[in-house]
């Protein structure tokens, strides 16, 4: 009997909505409003959430860069020493003998740099002012102007950035023959 009065009460197809109905009308609606805010509110939390995982990962590589950058600038003035130390002749046995214990160490500090993503700069063809640094224009090379001739000193890059230009000699224009 319950369940008739129940039946009753509801509209029928085709039947118009009385007063009674309305606030379940204006309920219902109340209801998906609240239902959208809440989803709203959700999505800017989620939205809000990965924000603050990328900044956090932002922030960790600046202090990671911060740090390591120092340390790797000094490793690679190391490795500018060992390459000075290889580029003095080595007449002698012992001397000779060095030179391979330095060549050896010098390999081996190129290889833990480069399992830090260090990387040589590319000294051979177009300079690139954002890579290296003309120490000297060469007039009349024979080579295109523009063109790395020689390098001074090795430039390297970590994770995209700079650590040290490349110091290279560049290709001029040839000088014209001053007209007596």
């Amino acid at each position: 009997m319950a369940t008739e009065e129940k039946e009753q009460d509801l509209p029928q197809e085709g039947e118009q909505v009385t007063p009674e109905a309305e606030p379940a009308e204006e309920t219902l609606e109340s209801l998906r409003a609240e239902r959208d805010d809440y989803l709203a509110r959700w999505q800017r939390s989620q939205a809000d959430c990965m924000n603050m995982r990328r900044r956090s990962n932002e922030d960790l590589e600046a202090r990671l860069r911060m740090r390591m950058q120092p340390l790797l600038e000094s490793l690679l003035l190391v490795f500018d020493n060992l390459d000075m130390a290889l580029a003095s002749p080595a007449e002698t046995d012992e001397a000779k003998n060095l030179a391979i214990g330095v060549r050896m160490t010098r390999d081996q500090l190129l290889s833990a740099l480069g399992s830090e993503d260090v990387q040589r700069i590319e000294t051979g063809g177009e300079f690139d002012p954002n890579l290296h640094q003309a120490i000297q224009m060469i007039p009349g090379s024979g080579q295109e102007p523009g063109t790395i001739v020689g390098t001074l000193r090795t430039g390297f890059t970590w994770r995209d950035v700079v650590l040290r230009s490349a110091q290279v000699h560049v290709a001029a224009e040839p000088e014209e023959a001053e007209e007596a």
